[in-house]
């Protein structure tokens, strides 16, 4: 109903988007929160109280203004006090918390990120750690630990000081228990323990991999078939080549830096040829074009044309006047490689470059990453066996060798 409201105000002019007029107020609400984003005027400002007053007598709902915030955004202190109190707001600043992120128009600074170390903290300072075994501390780094920073992963790319600081935590729980542990403690390389059980680790995630691989859904969900709202948006407001320049938006950003290895771990099914690139995607082939004809592409004047676009204008209309013998060559191959290939009216579909050609998830394009990692058979054994956790713990250190016996210690 609130957005209906606000809705209809934009439509009469009484309320205005901050960056463009024609377009109604955004507004995003997810249960008890509700952010509003119009133009930094008074008059703007005193209809959407009218409008807040109206929604609370009609619904019987109560709006708590002392809880709300005003964030002025280029408007000079007065203005924005007065607006403030307009709407009986507090003035805050960026960054902002929303559903458990931190919302900013700048990049976020390491001290932002401190809700985040703070629910590891809560979480080891609650846990009774000198009394669980090895196998139930693996367990609870691999379920608990591991899985606080998805939240922000999905949205956001950890920056290196982050990483490390979590890893930190993860490791010294793991080999001592306690918030820090000494490189005496540590009874196995953590590159060996974030490797597989098959293939000689613990099963930990590298979060940087991880932090790649839930960033990359959003990259499938922009070039998937779905109808989303925010994709929709998103499509409306970007230049049509979004990763041939320098994007202005946060995620244009994300999908411009993740969409490289996104095609380097996936194929396409070939639909209609909208969403697919004809020189960089692999959609015939073991491999892109741009690999496999390489002087050809370098004679390429539109190296972002999409399969559609250039199938049906013709290869000709893409490249240069005048081609290299060798790229002469490779556009006869191309041509007869192409010459058969028939589009659809059914959408492209993206698949991972692994056996049966699954759909796109991000454990599986983990796996992915991690597939030249060779399996072992000696942990594989230990960790299928129905034992105890910190039996098969002992077992793989004893596999590799690891423990505090007298020969080791001399």
């Amino acid at each position: 109903m609130l957005q209906k409201l606000i809705h209809k105000a934009s439509t009469d002019g009484e309320i205005c988007h901050p960056l463009a007029p024609g377009l109604p107020c955004p507004v995003l609400q997810y249960a008890d929160d509700t952010l509003i984003f119009l133009k930094g005027d008074i008059a703007v400002v005193l209809n959407l109280r009218q409008i807040l007053n109206a929604f609370s007598l009609a619904t019987g709902l109560h709006i708590n203004f002392h809880k709300s915030t005003f964030i002025p955004m280029n408007l000079k202190a007065a203005a924005a006090s007065e607006m403030a109190n307009i709407l009986g707001c507090d003035i805050s600043s960026f960054p902002q918390p929303y559903l458990g992120l931190h919302l900013s128009p700048h990049k976020l600074k390491v001290s932002d990120y401190q809700p985040l170390i703070s629910s590891f903290d809560r979480y080891l300072a609650g846990w009774k750690s000198k009394l669980l075994s090895s196998g139930g501390r693996v367990i609870l780094v691999n379920v608990v630990l591991s899985g606080l920073p998805i939240h922000y992963m999905l949205a956001i790319l950890l920056p290196k000081t982050m990483r490390e600081m979590i890893d930190s935590r993860r490791r010294a729980f793991l080999w001592s228990g306690g918030e820090k542990c000494h490189g005496s403690q540590c009874l196995n390389a953590w590159d060996r323990v974030c490797l597989a059980k098959n293939t000689g680790g613990l099963g930990v995630r590298i979060l940087e991999d991880q932090n790649h691989c839930l960033l990359m859904k959003l990259v499938h969900k922009l070039l998937g078939p779905d109808t989303l709202p925010w994709k929709t948006w998103f499509q409306l407001h970007s230049p049509r080549d979004l990763w041939a320049g320098d994007p202005d938006s946060f995620l244009g950003h994300i999908v411009q830096e993740e969409l490289p290895g996104f095609r380097r771990i996936t194929s396409v099914l070939l639909g209609d040829g909208h969403s697919t690139s004809f020189w960089l995607d692999q959609w015939i082939g073991d491999h892109s074009l741009a690999v496999c004809f390489p002087a050809l592409f370098s004679h390429c004047s539109r190296t972002l044309a999409n399969v559609h676009d250039t199938l049906t204008a013709g290869l000709s209309s893409f490249l240069q006047p005048r081609l290299s013998q060798q790229a002469t060559n490779e556009l006869h191959i191309l041509l007869d490689t192409v010459a058969t290939t028939q589009l659809l009216h059914s959408p492209d579909q993206r698949r991972l470059l692994c056996s049966g050609l699954p759909p796109f998830t991000s454990r599986g394009a983990y796996q992915l990453l991690h597939a030249d990692d060779v399996d072992l058979e000696g942990p594989k054994l230990i960790w299928s066996c129905r034992l105890p956790g910190k039996i098969k713990f002992f077992g793989w250190l004893l596999h590799f060798d690891r423990l505090n016996y007298r020969a080791n210690l001399c």
